[in-house]
């Protein structure tokens, strides 16, 4: 049985679950006066009535019909007269002057005839206020173009658009500068779009958002009952990277001039696997070929020879090894110098430079070296923008075969203490928490995939087989390439690198899936299965407790789990994501901070490995500088080209991996020869897991920690699961005591969405739009995702992220239309916590917008 400890001491401390903040670079007010309040109000008035209009016209036609029923033909001639005001009402067609008038009126009864009359009154007026309500709205749209500029002149926005958009940067600048040279049309919904990313998300890979700190405090001083005290507001400092693509194509390039060995060492590809006269390793990311190669005598002495020409971490001078390459074989130094840049070239020899900060110590990096300090108190846009320019011409002409548009990362962080945090007012939501996440885990979007690895690998080769974990990533791209029968599962659940919908699990062929949707499709009626309440779904933490219990041991529950979640009104803790722990975020935040300092930030390694295991955190950057972070555990997996910083007792090569059955689970596993342990490799840095290197990927997903919850795909809907709805279909808030495990979403089929007609106008399209979400039932503010035809493939596609839609915010409407086009289906999620209800700030700080990442654990 699972026993899940549910209460954190009221009095916190030092072992209370470490909080990262993440902080919207524009407070809430900015995108709030993009709003056109006015003319927004007129349209949910017109809206109402035209409501109420349609439901009344139809009641009076039933009325009137029974009137002229029971009138009979009549001698008076009223009767076409009646069926025609009948029509009219039933339409919501004004009658025209033969169908109403005073004699028509005076053959109603007086009750009847005073609601048409009345009707048709409102009728009269709305016709009137449709046919204003363009111009109002038109006017007040262009004052809302100014107030974007004001909003936009805010000086870190502009730092940020400075990178992310320059060409639109430079636009807003020559409007800042002549208000006559408005942007076009296009360049404005683009700006309004930055604008609403940095007043409402919290993304961090940008310096629309900050990142810091949260501590917590002594809950006997917040007699107030506030979750949350903000330290003033401290300007944070801009830290700029070099992308991983260019990074690794620059050095590369510089590695290859010959005058360059002598300012690098040199080290064995740790992937490297010899057997009988072969070798096999890891070729070059990004594709990373599997490479297999024959061994001549004159390669077989350089590998050789290598081992004792290494330091105690493994490094190799290049001279050295040189020279006695030249005395052992016997060969020219010319010789020789050709044989160790062909082995290098292959991938059998790594190169890397002697590097002060990441970068060659050699003069010509030094202008990159200066341009990339971190700017400690906030930089004057123009200058930004200047020294941008003069580093993007000197990496570009350092190695200009690279993607000119994605150069750089820049991330906005804060070293001191951005808030303070109430352990009595969190203390029962983080209980709740530590169970939803608990309970998630049979949600793991990795457990179809390890349940498909281990499958595999006992039909391939037995129970008991223990195989060099490079060999078995051999056959299983071989067999994901392949067309066999044997492979179609590995097709299915690893071959998707950016899979986000889960394939169906009910009819699949393995057992352990079948039993896998079962206990899903438990889990959600569970969450579901009972009357709703205002449109939420309420669970007791402790019915979650006691299905947990249920479970076989291959559900396994993670021991650390980063947590990121919203506060909303009444003390509950909306969650976002989840997705493994072990100081993921949190050392990449203390790296920040380090760097900003000028000295290492103190985290604590990873401490408690279960008996027998190890974990190991992939080694170096892995391709992106995102990965770059405070070390987390003893051990590192040491990765082809990119090396870490343990020492070699530290370090488990990538050839020393071996991958067998785990007895008590059933499911795959790594084991290392040299530890006789098993190690469970963890990714701690930031960067997405399909932009991993592949067998890195594959590392990660099939033998890694997991990843419980991604707003992308939500796992209480089961799309993917089941054929996508043919109407809009709405899915219910669900709350595990404190804790919004699942917003109020609907799903709109593409045929179902308003469109706006040709030649119509912002005003009437927008009120259509608003009485379509009414009638749906979806709110003001929402985020919307918008998905091509294949839903199960959205990946890496941009329209998957949500876009913030406020109906009274014509810029954002319009975004909204052009995100829409050709979509097959569009997800609303209701936004919560409001950004109007964002925590209060003292003195002069005006509310923002924040998320707090909470690491949940043993």
């Amino acid at each position: 049985m699972r026993l899940v400890e549910r209460r954190f001491p009221v009095a916190m401390t030092s072992t209370a679950p470490k909080v990262a903040v993440r902080e919207c670079g524009l407070p809430v007010s900015a995108i709030e006066s993009l709003c056109c309040t006015d003319s927004f109000a007129l349209i949910r008035r017109q809206v109402r009535e035209t409501a109420w209009l349609k439901g009344e016209g139809k009641r009076l036609a039933v009325d009137l019909g029974l009137l002229i029923g029971e009138r009979g033909d009549g001698d008076d001639g009223l009767r076409p007269v009646l069926v025609g005001l009948r029509r009219a009402l039933h339409t919501g067609r004004l009658p025209d002057a033969r169908e109403w008038t005073p004699r028509v009126a005076s053959a109603l009864p007086a009750e009847l005839a005073a609601r048409v009359a009345d009707w048709v009154t409102r009728m009269r007026a709305l016709t009137r206020a449709r046919r204003e309500l363009p111009e109002l709205f038109a006017a007040e749209a262009r004052v809302k173009e100014k107030v974007l500029a004001q909003v936009a002149a805010d000086p870190g926005f502009r730092r940020a658009l400075s990178l992310a958009s320059p060409e639109l940067a430079a636009d807003l600048d020559r409007w800042l500068a002549e208000p006559a040279r408005r942007p076009k049309t296009q360049k404005l919904l683009r700006l309004a779009k930055y604008v609403a990313r940095a007043a409402v998300k919290t993304s961090p890979y940008s310096t629309f958002t900050s990142m810091g700190v949260a501590v917590w405090e002594n809950g006997e001083d917040w007699a107030d009952g506030a979750i949350v005290r903000f330290a003033p507001r401290e300007p944070p400092s801009v830290i700029l990277e070099p992308s991983g693509e260019w990074l690794h194509g620059a050095l590369r390039a510089w590695l290859a001039r010959p005058e360059n060995l002598v300012r690098s060492r040199l080290r064995l590809n740790p992937s490297l696997v010899i057997r009988a006269d072969k070798a096999e390793f890891l070729g070059f990311p990004p594709r990373e070929p599997i490479i297999r190669m024959g061994l001549t005598p004159v390669v077989a002495t350089v590998l050789r020879l290598a081992e004792p020409a290494a330091d105690a971490d493994g490094w190799i001078d290049p001279m050295g090894f040189r020279d006695r390459l030249a005395r052992d074989l016997p060969a020219e130094p010319e010789q020789v110098d050709r044989l160790l840049r062909s082995l290098i070239e292959a991938g059998v020899l790594e190169a890397h430079p002697l590097t002060r900060a990441g970068l060659p110590e050699t003069g010509e990096w030094a202008e990159i070296r200066a341009a990339l300090r971190h700017d400690p108190h906030g930089e004057d846009p123009e200058a930004y923008r200047v020294r941008l320019a003069r580093l993007k011409r000197a990496m570009t002409m350092m190695w200009p075969q690279g993607d000119t548009t994605a150069l750089l990362h820049e991330t906005a962080v804060v070293t001191r203490p951005v808030a303070s945090l109430n352990p009595t007012a969190w203390g029962r939501g983080l209980s709740d928490l530590d169970v939803v996440r608990r309970w998630l885990s049979v949600f793991d979007g990795k457990l179809p995939i390890r349940i498909v690895v281990a499958e595999y690998l006992r039909a391939r080769y037995g129970e008991h087989a223990r195989v060099p974990f490079l060999t078995f990533h051999r056959h299983v791209q071989e067999e994901i390439a392949g067309d066999a029968p044997s492979g179609a599962d590995l097709r299915t659940f690893v071959g998707r690198s950016a899979a986000i919908w889960a394939p169906p699990l009910a009819h699949s062929r393995l057992p352990r899936l079948r039993e896998l949707a079962k206990l899903r499709e438990a889990a959600r009626e569970l969450a579901l299965g009972r009357p709703e309440h205002d449109g939420i779904q309420r669970v007791d933490p402790e019915e979650l407790i006691k299905q947990m219990a249920t479970w076989p041991e291959w559900i396994v529950v993670p021991r650390s789990c980063a947590c990121y979640v919203q506060p909303a009104p009444e003390g509950r803790l909306v969650l976002n994501v989840v997705h493994g722990g072990h100081g993921r975020g949190l050392r990449r935040l203390s790296h920040l901070i380090g760097r900003v300092r000028g000295e290492a930030v103190d985290h604590p390694m990873v401490a408690d490995e279960p008996e027998g295991t190890v974990y190991a955190e992939l080694s170096g950057s892995l391709g992106s500088t995102l990965n770059v972070h405070v070390p987390g555990t003893r051990y590192e997996i040491d990765y082809p080209f990119s090396p870490g910083d343990r020492s070699r007792d530290r370090r488990l090569p990538l050839s020393d991996l071996e991958v067998v059955l785990a007895p008590e689970t059933g499911l795959a596993e790594l084991r290392s020869r040299r530890l006789g342990f098993r190690v469970i490799p963890l990714h701690l840095g930031m960067a997405a897991e399909f932009q991993l290197p592949p067998a890195a990927r594959f590392l990660e997903r099939a033998f890694g920690v997991t990843y419980l919850l991604h707003p992308s795909a939500p796992p209480l809907l089961r799309i993917g699961e089941v054929p996508p709805p043919q109407e809009v279909t709405r899915y219910p808030r669900v709350e595990v005591g404190r804790v919004v495990v699942q917003r109020r979403r609907w799903l709109a089929p593409a045929g179902t969405l308003p469109i706006r007609a040709k030649g119509e106008d912002d005003a009437s399209y927008l009120l259509r739009l608003v009485a379509w979400t009414d009638a749906n039932g979806i709110p003001t503010r929402s985020f919307v995702r918008a998905w091509q035809e294949r839903m199960v493939q959205a990946g890496q596609d941009k329209a998957r992220k949500p876009l913030f839609l406020d109906l009274a915010n014509p810029f954002l409407v319009k975004v909204f239309e052009r995100q829409i086009r050709d979509c097959a289906f569009v997800l609303f999620e209701e936004a919560l916590p409001d950004p109007a209800d964002a925590p209060p700030r003292e003195g002069s700080d005006l509310p923002r917008v924040i998320e707090f990442l909470v690491e949940l654990g043993e």
